[in-house]
């Protein structure tokens, strides 16, 4: 059994820190406006350039990274990314959700990784979908924080609209819950 030891504060949030054994803890509620979608992520390349593997700082071959979303939850599975939302998941189990994914790349001076990618919500109006998409083609889009896209060595490479049904929870291995993408 868990004993709280103590409460603290981080940001505003409140945190409580427990003593025991952590596999007895239960198993956190799902956060009301988010929904959890799992992915399989591979990345080839990225290996130290011929002739300079004893430099400090050496060069990188360019590393590509596919992405491949699987499914969207109410409940998180052991391992996905968490998206907000501004509407009420439970609302919209097995109806069609529109998640945007923009792709780019990033590096430094000594490599490059293409196909690095960044959520930028669900959404279930179509509509709102398109707006996004448009501003996020024109340059106008900003959420008020970091654009990961948009840096020195950054570049927009695509948007991607994976259509996913929402499930309760993630079906077996090699399952998927997403219905078709679309890539601009």
């Amino acid at each position: 059994m868990l004993k709280k030891k103590k409460l603290i504060d981080i940001e505003g949030k409140t945190i409580e820190v427990f003593k025991g054994n952590p596999r007895k803890q239960a198993k956190p509620e799902p956060e009301p406006n988010c929904v959890y979608m799992t992915y399989a992520e591979d990345r080839e390349g990225g290996e130290i350039c011929e002739g300079e593997e004893n430099l400090s700082y050496p060069c990188h071959e360019d590393e590509d990274t596919t992405f491949d979303p699987t499914g969207l939850y109410l409940n998180a599975p052991a391992w996905s990314e968490t998206v907000e939302v501004d509407f009420d998941p439970s609302s919209y189990l097995g109806q069609e959700i529109y998640v945007i994914v923009v792709r780019y790349s990033t590096g430094d001076t000594f490599g490059r990784r293409n196909g690095a990618w960044t959520v930028i919500g669900a959404y279930v109006n179509e509509e709102q979908v398109v707006k996004i998409e448009k501003s996020i083609e024109d340059g106008s889009y900003n959420k008020g924080h970091y654009v990961p896209w948009k840096g020195y060595f950054e570049s927009f490479e695509r948007i991607e609209r994976h259509v996913f049904t929402l499930r309760t929870s993630a079906p077996g291995d090699g399952e998927k819950s997403y219905t078709k993408v679309i890539r601009h």
